[in-house]
């Protein structure tokens, strides 16, 4: 039986669903459930933050996830498709005011972000010490509190870095959501024909 985790929250938990039902998946459960039984295939809902890590344990086969969710908790899981939803932004952004024009600008500066490792990650491969402050949500008011001169964050439309009277400094990574599974399983027959199934329904949708 194949085992495919689903998001069980966040911007990528309908689009998820929407795109199973599409390719003739049954996601019916009962209210509350997070498992979802048919014949050929199990589906599992976790939490988007825990799929690379079942995949890296072995106990599912696929998952829906989004690259910046790897890029933030890496796992050995590879990516095999694009799914063309859930697309956004990874950006470092600051105050309107701010004397940071550049990335550059950012040396022994203070980044306040939800994405800790990705941010440490990104600017440590440029060669630029910053000293990370991790946040759970909000990111925008840290600049105007003083306890960071910048962020790291995830914009899908850049309305919330203008109601808070910030600018873009730079893109970090551009995100969107992903099939991904383990890498031993890349060349395999039910790989290959899962990756098919998918690709078939996006590309009637485009």
């Amino acid at each position: 039986m194949i085992k495919i985790a689903l998001p069980s929250r966040g911007r990528l938990a309908r689009p998820s669903e929407e795109l199973f039902s599409k390719v003739g998946i049954d996601l019916s459960r009962p209210a509350r459930s997070l498992i979802c039984r048919t014949k050929d295939i199990c589906v599992v809902f976790v939490h988007p933050k825990d799929a690379g890590k079942l995949i890296e344990a072995n106990v599912i086969d696929f998952a829906v996830s989004a690259q910046d969710i790897q890029v933030e908790y890496p796992a050995n899981a590879e990516e095999f498709l694009p799914l063309h939803f859930a697309k956004c932004q990874i950006v470092l952004a600051t105050r309107n005011d701010s004397s940071i024009m550049r990335f550059e600008d950012c040396e022994n500066k203070t980044i306040a972000t939800s994405y800790p490792n990705l941010t440490k990650s990104w600017f440590a491969q440029k060669g630029i010490f910053v000293n990370v402050l991790p946040l759970h949500g909000a990111a925008e008011i840290a600049p105007w509190l003083g306890v960071a001169d910048a962020i790291v964050d995830s914009y899908q439309t850049g309305t919330s870095a203008r109601v808070n009277d910030l600018r873009l400094v730079t893109t970090l990574l551009e995100s969107e959501a992903v099939l991904i599974g383990s890498p031993k399983n890349r060349k395999n027959e039910l790989t290959e024909n899962i990756i098919r199934m998918f690709e078939k329904v996006i590309d009637g949708n485009r």
